[in-house]
């Protein structure tokens, strides 16, 4: 006879940290139809536009001093004014971006997306870090 078995399966609740991107404020792409905001793309740039970074480093603790004119984290990490610990797991033990920042930079950047699929990728990007992104406005 057999002993029927129970399994149980235990799911663990991961509270996801959260990160709003106001599109009001985004800047996305380099030019073209799908592009959003205005100047250069950067973690903040001179016209107040960010990146999707851009409004991570700021969830993070950056001020928008600290982060304006810089292209990406791993150009600031060579600056004396930041110590590594602070991007967290923004950029490796080298000082350069983690693949998942670099691939936020090329969904953020890319002409060819349109906003949705940005959002959608961009999410999914952040998710796997365990943050998750509200894009609101």
């Amino acid at each position: 006879m057999y002993a029927g078995y129970v399994c149980t399966t235990l799911y663990k609740f991961i509270k996801m940290e959260k990160l709003i991107i106001d599109r009001t404020k985004w800047r996305t792409g380099s030019c073209g139809e799908t592009a959003t905001g205005k100047g250069d793309t950067a973690l903040l740039n001179k016209e107040g536009f960010m990146c999707c970074l851009g409004f991570e480093c700021l969830r993070r603790g950056f001020t928008e001093d600290e982060i304006s004119g810089q292209p990406e984290p791993e150009t600031m990490i060579f600056d004396d004014r930041f110590e590594k610990d602070r991007f967290g797991d923004m950029v490796n033990d080298s000082g350069h971006n983690k693949s998942w920042v670099d691939q936020a930079i090329s969904i953020n950047d890319d002409i060819l997306t349109t906003l949705k699929e940005k959002e959608e990728k961009i999410q999914k990007i952040f998710a796997g870090q365990g943050i998750e992104v509200e894009f609101i406005n």
